[in-house]
């Protein structure tokens, strides 16, 4: 129980003399603490702060480094200089932690900028904003425990997990939390501390250590638990009382569950089973898990809220972000920390469906209807930006990018990322309808000045308008740097790390910004900016950590929701608490009082290391022997006996619905002739869900870091494949430039990717002749993009959307089987990078490609064969119905996607004629490429300015379409989509219905248009 005085504050008034001599005695005490508690650290507080001097608009500069900004924020990165950033990201981390113990400990947080605690409002049980986070456990302290092992720091670890031990015996704690909240941040704070403090192998083991931690964590768990004992559905209770379970919580506080609160519980229940030998936290968790996903539309998505009395979801939309995220990110979590294949085939399942349904062209993801897959909402909130890191652990780095930079515009745009941004400007559209055509930058609404329209727009895009600091975008950055190596990510990194030492510092900690729209600090630094924020910025910039690199790269190490580091083997050491706990309750006779099951029920745990009383378990003892007493202990019990009762095959691994995806359908096989004579075969797995993107010759976190080969002065061409490559790193301002606001105080603001320091480094301007970037003297270098495409996309869905989810489509691929391939065991994928960059199949933009091995003898032996019509690389459908497609419209004298003019001669070899050769499989344009210009608009071509004054309306019919997206794969340049002739669609159509049609050149007509990239498969 901790030391406070909101402890006693509501202690029944008819307490007598000697109660109340306790209370002043158990007061002094705390206040002696308080005081002593910098000096345990070796610290002392930075300066003394005036904490009535509130001023939310003011900022900081409180020198927490001896390096000198200019040197810290070069843009280099050398081994030298990620040190510096790496230190420097630490220097941040232990000012805010030593204020923190100076100014908030015992209580779970402190006011960064009024130097106070910051505690549950005991006034108002049904402040949800404080009291579901801040159960007054002291959340910082146990949140930041391993934090203070990752950041190497041995003496901060071992008396941070002290002040724990001396702090907290049990949780038998008054308070109401939400039961997600205690699971990440106290439960899990506590596994990942108890998994340093015993395994030697992550060089952090504390000597004399006794697994209190992991008892600590077993008491927690027993509480958080009974949440699950909602006897009018399956679905646990939000919110429990620690100390008295979950009964007498008013209604309110337990109607309704998000979708990730419910099953987000798993990782650390699980390891929480794994680690003391009891399986029933493993057990409810995963079976709750299984229950909430056979729940899921026809279309394997899931909504996200749940009423827990009926058990039944009250709303029908989903998306990546708030109330739904972690439900994905645990599906695939589990399944990696305990090699689950049940819930992998779930985690494929619905990131294939998410894919499909809400991932949009551009490779962001929105909120769209369970059962139609229509985008319902204008927002997208901030915690979606964690995604990206998720796609990378599952292999999928190329849609991770795409994905990743439009967090990035956010931050570039407002200086952080806002709780929702209102994306698709429709709130503003209205203002603008008298210019007859889509707005450009720059364009004024009706009837208002250049200021006032600019204040318009960005009043509107602004959803929710506070950043407490999140961490979401700084994981995903760290991700992509670990698979990628891209110095792209590590400026992003110390972009960050400045605005930290910038604008986030505060007297006593760090604040985020309370209203975008004007600046208005936040007086309150939540747990997560420590425990997550700084931790992965400091893992961002520190190659040698031990996670990179030595005995634990091979271990199957990862992240919790909260940035807690999990990892299970056979040595990892284990405890058998629920024998432990049987034997001290035959001698307890069930316990006394509260039924605790801390460390307070090992003798070890009674004192500190000094063999000094523990005067605080004594005060608890008495202080809890004051109210009825609620057993903890024995509900727990009765819990298990019950659940085991009703739910007797809880450990099966059934699932209640089929996986339509898990087998090759085997009549497909032989569906399209002269397949075998091609030397190719039909791979079910078209998005690749169970190949890796990332090297396997090395493990995720390892590999030689970008510092080590930029030291090398005879790599001077390594740069930023992101920069120089991605020819999309600015379209989303175009798409956007409705949304994409500045506030007023960041007008001046410069991209972070265009700081002159990186830009010139990475994008070679200005580098001479000989070192083989760019031209001597020149002030583009290699940094080029597509020209911006004016085409129009539709959305269609082909037949009933209930079937998206059911159609099966095949990536052909050469044969491992054929004489082609003397290794059978080789998996060949032609098109593992699917990003419009693509050199590791087809798609170059001369149409040549680059092949080796296989793929060179398979161009050899069937270049001349007049039946290789389909390629490798190229897709099947066995049936038209059932999918869900994104189309281009393709307009002579627009540019595409691909950046590509659209000419009347490219368009006219698709047009059904006589003279069109059937086995054309036609090449694009060259792709004409504009210069970047550092963030500035560029003039376009008078013939660009004609077709974009256009009105819809007045636009051209497509002379073509183009398949750009299809069930969630995002098409490359120059693949094909090949249908079965035997399709029901073209049978409908012989009979005059309502199906599609062929062209006499095989290619499909939609709507009467062509299509470029869909043929029918003839033989």
């Amino acid at each position: 129980m901790p030391r406070n005085h909101q402890r006693f504050k509501h202690l029944h008034l008819n307490l007598n003399l000697i109660s109340i001599s306790f209370f002043l005695l158990s007061t002094l005490l705390i206040t002696t603490i308080q005081s002593t508690t910098a000096s345990i650290f070796h610290r002392s507080p930075t300066r003394h702060h005036n904490r009535n001097n509130y001023n939310p608009y003011k900022t900081y500069n409180y020198k927490t480094t001896n390096t000198n900004d200019t040197e810290l924020f070069s843009s280099t990165f050398t081994s030298n200089h990620l040190s510096q950033l790496r230190n420097e990201t630490a220097n941040l981390f232990q000012y805010a932690w030593t204020n923190y113990l100076t100014h908030g400990f015992p209580f779970d947080e402190v006011k960064p900028i009024q130097c106070k605690p910051n505690k549950p409002d005991f006034e108002d049980i049904e402040n949800k904003v404080r009291n579901d986070v801040m159960g007054n456990y002291s959340v910082t302290l146990i949140d930041n425990l391993d934090t203070l092992a990752i950041m190497r720091n041995h003496t901060g670890f071992k008396e941070a997990v002290e002040l724990v031990r001396l702090t907290y015996t049990d949780f038998a704690i008054d308070t109401n939390v939400q039961v997600f909240e205690a699971n990440i941040r106290v439960l899990g704070g506590l596994l990942s501390a108890h998994l340093y403090a015993s395994d030697p192998r992550f060089g952090m083991v504390i000597d004399g250590y006794d697994g209190f931690l992991l008892r600590l964590a077993y008491d927690m768990g027993q509480r958080l638990i009974l949440a699950f004992g909602n006897p009018d559905s399956a679905i646990p209770y939000p919110r429990v009382n620690l100390k008295n379970g979950p009964s007498g919580l008013p209604s309110s506080l337990m109607e309704a569950q998000c979708t990730a609160g419910v099953t987000s519980l798993i990782l650390e229940f699980a390891l929480l089973s794994r680690l003391t030998g009891d399986s029933i936290f493993e057990d409810v968790t995963k079976d709750i898990g299984r229950s909430v996903w056979s729940m899921r539309s026809k279309l394997n998505l899931l909504p996200m809220t749940i009423d827990v009395r009926s058990g039944q979801h009250v709303d029908k939309f989903t998306g990546v972000g708030a109330s739904i995220d972690s439900f994905y990110e645990y599906l695939l979590k589990y399944a990696v920390l305990f090699d689950d294949d049940e819930f992998m085939m779930m985690w494929q399942d619905s990131y294939r469906a998410l894919l499909t349904h809400s991932q949009d062209s551009l490779g962001s993801f929105f909120n769209v209807h369970v059962s139609t897959g229509v985008q319902v909402t204008e927002w997208l909130d901030s915690l979606a930006a964690f995604f990206p890191g998720l796609q990378v652990l599952a292999g999928d780095v190329s849609n991770a990018q795409l994905n990743h930079l439009l967090t990035l515009k956010l931050w570039n745009y407002y200086g952080c990322v806002p709780e929702r941004w209102n994306f698709d400007g429709q709130r503003s559209q209205g203002f603008f309808q008298h210019l007859g055509r889509p707005y450009r930058e720059g364009d004024l609404a009706d009837g208002f000045d250049k200021e006032t329209t600019d204040q318009l727009l960005f009043k509107n895009s602004i959803g929710l308008e506070w950043y407490p600091l999140r961490p979401e975008f700084v994981e995903s950055t760290y991700y992509l740097y670990r698979a990628t190596k891209d110095p792209f990510y590590l400026r992003i990194g110390e972009a960050i790390v400045q605005k930290f030492k910038d604008e986030f510092l505060a007297p006593c900690g760090f604040s985020g910004v309370q209203d975008i729209r004007n600046g208005v600090r936040q007086d309150r630094m939540e747990s997560f900016a420590l425990s997550e924020t700084l931790k992965y910025l400091y893992l961002l910039f520190d190659e040698s950590n031990v996670l990179h690199h030595g005995d634990t790269s091979g271990t199957n190490a990862l992240f919790s929701t909260e940035g807690h580091v999990f990892w299970f083997d056979e040595d990892v050491k284990k405890y058998d608490l629920v024998a432990e706990l049987d034997d001290q309750d035959n001698d307890n006779d069930n316990g006394n009082g509260d039924g605790h099951t801390g460390s307070n029920n090992n003798k070890e745990a009674k004192t500190t290391n000094n063999n000094e009383p523990n005067t605080l378990g004594y005060f608890q003892r008495f202080f809890k022997d004051q109210t009825p007493k609620f057993n903890t202990r024995k509900a727990f019990i009765d819990f298990k006996q019950h659940y085991r009762s009703t739910h007797p095959n809880s450990n099966s691994n059934s699932n209640p619905r089929t996986n339509h995806h898990s087998q090759v359908q085997p009549k497909l096989v032989h569906e399209m002739t002269n397949l075998n004579k091609l030397d190719l075969k039909l791979n079910p797995d078209y998005l690749h869900l169970t190949t890796c993107a990332v090297s396997t010759d090395r493990s995720f976190f390892g590999s030689s870091s970008f510092s080590e080969q930029r030291n090398d002065q005879n790599n001077w061409w390594l740069s930023s494949k992101v920069l120089q490559q991605n020819s999309k790193l600015y379209q989303l301002d175009e798409n956007y430039a409705m949304s994409l606001r500045r506030p007023p105080y960041l007008l001046n603001n410069l991209e972070l990717e265009l700081k002159s320091e990186f830009y010139d480094i990475f994008c070679g301007v200005g580098v001479g002749s000989g070192s083989g970037i760019g031209d001597k003297d020149s002030d583009v270098g290699l940094c080029v993009c597509d020209a911006i495409p004016d085409t129009h996309t539709i959305e269609a869905i082909v037949d009933d959307s209930d079937h998206v989810s059911e159609v099966m489509i095949y990536e052909l691929e050469v044969d491992p089987e054929s004489d082609l391939n003397p290794d059978s065991s080789m998996n060949l994928n032609v098109n593992l990078d699917v990003s419009d960059n693509n050199t590791s199949g087809k798609g170059n933009d001369n149409g040549k490609y680059q092949t080796t091995s296989r793929l060179t003898k398979w161009f050899h032996k069937h270049e001349s064969n007049p039946g290789a019509i389909a390629l490798p690389g190229d897709l099947y459908l066995s049936d038209l119905s059932g999918i869900r497609i994104t189309l281009e419209k393709l307009v002579v004298g627009q540019y595409d996607q691909f950046g590509d003019l659209i000419t009347s001669e490219y368009l006219e070899q698709f047009n059904p004629n006589p003279n069109t050769n059937p086995n054309t499989n036609p090449n694009t344009n060259p792709n004409p490429k504009q210069p970047q210009d550092q963030g500035q608009d560029q003039d376009q071509d008078q013939e660009e300015d004609d077709v974009s004054e256009k009105t819809e309306q007045e636009q051209e019919q497509p002379a073509a379409l183009r398949i750009v997206k299809l069930n969630g794969l995002k098409i490359p340049k120059n693949v094909m989509i090949w249908v079965n002739l035997q399709s029901p669609r073209f049978n409908d159509s012989r009979n005059g219905g309502s199906g599609v049609m062929l062209s006499s050149n095989g290619h499909v007509l939609l709507s009467g248009v062509v299509t470029e990239n869909l043929k029918v498969w003839i033989g």
